[in-house]
């Protein structure tokens, strides 16, 4: 489904404020541009297997239903923008499963281990950067493409204030983007290691430790900002906002999922053909 709003128009007349909100609206508003007629392609050299597992067909299902209770969602909103605040709570959470779902098949399919499809975060984003970095995942934007360590990151410019322009450099927002998705992650080992502060030598050898072997992708956020808006950070949501903000942060949330719902959906089937002849039912009206 696609979202025919006119969101650049609204946004000339909108006053996204306070900060923090205008802030994460233009990341978003950012990624849905950049995922606009995302394409992403594969190259694996596969072999024909037997009929798929039941837990995939399960899987299948789950996706399809996020999909249409999205979709149910995003046309009551479109009729009643009122609602957009209320949804804009939970858009982060729907959108990073039905990503993160999608994921888990083109993983299982890839691999044909059952365990992928019920695979953790972690797992998943491991596999996205693998393939991306031996070519054969690729996204046809690629920024998505790229790769970043936190020396890179931390060295990319980024000017004081510049990601709450309408007018944004493109450039200096990918970098914003990474610089926020980096800090999120080393927040999040930070407390999966109960470390308080990065006071003590020995925390501090295991940030830097952490900071030489992770590396980062802009896909990264979709789970970080399900995060902030799912457990630590909702206070920017909660804050007085202009009824018409919410509207486009929500329009533009649902339309990068969409471009990512669709994309990931053609990789599957792309790579269902090479495993199954003939294509299980399940999959032939995915």
């Amino acid at each position: 489904m696609s979202v025919k709003l006119d969101l650049d128009e609204m946004g000339k007349t909108a006053e996204l404020t306070p900060p923090d909100f205008k802030t994460y609206s233009n990341y978003i508003g950012f990624l849905k541009k950049k995922s606009d007629r995302l394409q992403i392609t594969e190259s694996f050299n596969l072999k024909k297997c037997e009929a798929p597992p039941k837990n995939l067909e399960r899987k299948v299902r789950l996706i399809k239903t996020f999909k249409k209770t999205l979709d149910r969602e995003f046309n009551d909103i479109s009729k009643f923008s009122e609602l957009a605040e209320l949804n804009n709570v939970w858009i982060a959470i729907k959108s990073y499963y039905l990503i993160f779902h999608l994921w888990c098949i083109v993983n299982y399919l890839v691999s044909l281990d059952e365990k992928s499809i019920n695979s953790s975060h972690s797992a998943v984003n491991r596999f996205i950067k693998a393939k991306v970095k031996e070519g054969t995942i690729l996204f046809s934007n690629l920024q998505f493409n790229k790769i970043q360590t936190y020396s890179q990151i931390e060295a990319l410019h980024c000017s004081a204030g510049a990601q709450l322009k309408d007018n944004y450099d493109q450039q200096e927002m990918e970098s914003f983007i990474f610089k926020k998705i980096a800090s999120a992650k080393l927040n999040d080992y930070k407390r999966s290691e109960e470390i308080k502060d990065w006071k003590k030598k020995k925390d501090k050898e295991l940030r830097d430790e952490y900071k030489k072997k992770e590396e980062i992708m802009l896909v990264e956020f979709f789970y970080l900002h399900r995060i902030k808006t799912n457990y630590r950070e909702v206070e920017f949501l909660e804050k007085k906002i202009d009824q018409d903000n919410h509207f486009i942060y929500y329009l533009n949330y649902y339309a990068l999922t969409c471009n990512f719902y669709e994309a990931l959906k053609k990789l599957i089937i792309s790579l269902s053909k090479k495993r199954y002849n003939p294509l299980p039912d399940f999959l032939k009206d995915f």
